[in-house]
C-alpha cells in the first residue's frame, strides 16, 4: 500500500481525465511492483553466491564483495532513473 500511495502522487502520474488516471496509475504500479519483485529474487540467489565467493577467497578485503556489487547495482538503477523523463 506504500508503494501504491506514493504512485498515486501528482509527480509521477498527471491528474487530468479521471479514466486516464486509472489506467496510468495501474500500468505504472504494475511495473514498480514487476521490478521489485524481480530486483527481490534476483538479490535472494546472488547475495549468498558473493557472500560464498568472498569467504572462499580467505581474504578479509574480499568481505566486501556483495556490498561493492550492491553499490553498482544500486548506481547502474540510479543512473536508470534519473534517466527518465515523465511525458507533460
Amino acid at each position: 500500500m506504500f508503494t501504491f500511495g506514493l504512485l498515486k502522487s501528482g509527480h509521477v502520474v498527471k491528474q487530468g481525465s479521471k479514466d486516464g488516471d486509472a489506467d496510468a496509475t495501474g500500468v505504472v504500479f504494475s511495473v514498480v511492483m514487476l521490478v521489485r519483485t524481480v530486483g527481490t529474487l534476483l538479490g535472494a540467489m546472488v547475495m549468498p553466491v558473493l557472500w560464498v565467493q568472498a569467504l572462499k577467497t580467505g581474504k578479509e578485503e574480499n568481505l566486501g564483495l556483495p556490498w561493492c556489487v550492491s553499490g553498482v547495482v544500486y548506481g547502474v538503477a540510479s543512473l536508470v532513473l534519473f534517466g527518465m523523463r515523465v511525458p507533460g
